[in-house]
C-alpha cells in the first residue's frame, strides 16, 4: 500500500526535477550530498528525513503537500 504512494512521489519528485531542467548532481549539490546518493533517492533506494524531503520541495518550488497530491 505504502509502497505504490512512496514510489508515485519519487516519480513526481524525478519529472519536476526534469522539467525544471536541473540535473541529479544540480539539487544533489544544493542539499549537500553526492549525485550517486541521489539518485538512490529517486530511486527509492534510500530513505530521506522529513528535513531533506522539505529541502527537496523547496528546490523544485513546490509545497509539500502539492508534491504529493499532483502526478506529474
Amino acid at each position: 500500500m505504502y509502497e505504490e504512494k512512496i514510489k508515485a512521489i519519487l516519480t513526481n519528485i524525478k519529472v519536476k526535477r526534469a522539467k525544471l531542467g536541473y540535473s541529479q548532481n544540480h539539487i544533489a549539490d544544493k542539499l549537500g550530498i553526492s549525485q550517486n546518493m541521489y539518485s538512490k533517492i529517486e530511486l527509492g533506494k534510500t530513505q530521506i528525513t522529513a528535513c531533506k524531503f522539505l529541502m527537496i520541495c523547496d528546490l523544485l518550488e513546490m509545497d509539500a503537500d502539492e508534491l504529493l497530491r499532483n502526478k506529474y
